[in-house]
């Protein structure tokens, strides 16, 4: 099972695993607080999970954008739960920008899966989907 939720969670978390949620998708982990969710929840869950759409993909420099990725990955990411890397499919809707998009995907490439980064033209076809 698979639930998206906006809000801080945190204590209904545990009654949500045990009713056999398998993957969860919290885009403000800032908000959640990355630190306390890893340590609460890592390797009993999946996350699919993006950057925080409130600050992060909104107002982020290069620099935030990269440690919040690394943080994610190295907090929530287990061999037992696991971390899918997800993008936002709504910049626009939240008042980010093209290459914040792109710098948050580039940064989970690299922390989740050591990829290298994508350029602009490699994902031309998707922008007008997102703007």
């Amino acid at each position: 099972m698979y639930k998206r939720q906006d809000g801080r969670i945190n204590d209904l978390l545990d009654t949500l695993i045990d009713c056999g949620l398998d993957v969860v998708n919290m885009p403000s982990p800032q908000m959640v607080g990355i630190d306390e969710v890893g340590e609460r929840f890592a390797g009993r869950i999946c996350f699919a999970n993006g950057l925080d759409i409130q600050t992060t993909l909104v107002s982020g420099s290069d620099r935030q954008i990269d440690d919040q990725a690394r943080l994610l990955v190295e907090k929530w990411n287990t061999p037992a739960g696991g971390f899918i890397p997800a993008g936002c499919n709504y910049i626009a809707t939240i008042g980010s920008d093209i290459h914040r998009w792109l710098a948050g995907i580039n940064a989970l490439r690299k922390h989740a899966w050591g990829l290298g980064p994508l350029a602009e033209d490699d994902v031309a076809e998707y922008i007008p989907r997102l703007t």
